[in-house]
């Protein structure tokens, strides 16, 4: 499969993004409000969790080297 140019990717994330509006604007506001939030909070947890996983490799490494 050839690789996708950047502005086929651009155009996807649009036609996503619109596909995405579509089906929020069909849910009641108290679903699309709980949808929105677990959308804007799950990108800080995983950095939050990838954080912490190198923190303990990185302490398990310098352990190792002492």
């Amino acid at each position: 499969m050839p690789k996708k140019s950047m502005s086929q990717k651009i155009m996807e994330v649009f036609e996503l993004s619109d596909q995405l509006n579509r089906v929020l604007k069909s849910l009641s506001p108290e679903i699309r409000e709980i949808v929105l939030k677990s959308i804007q909070r799950r990108p800080g947890r995983r950095r939050r969790r990838a954080k912490a996983g190198f923190r303990r490799r990185k302490k398990a490494r310098e352990a190792m080297q002492q």
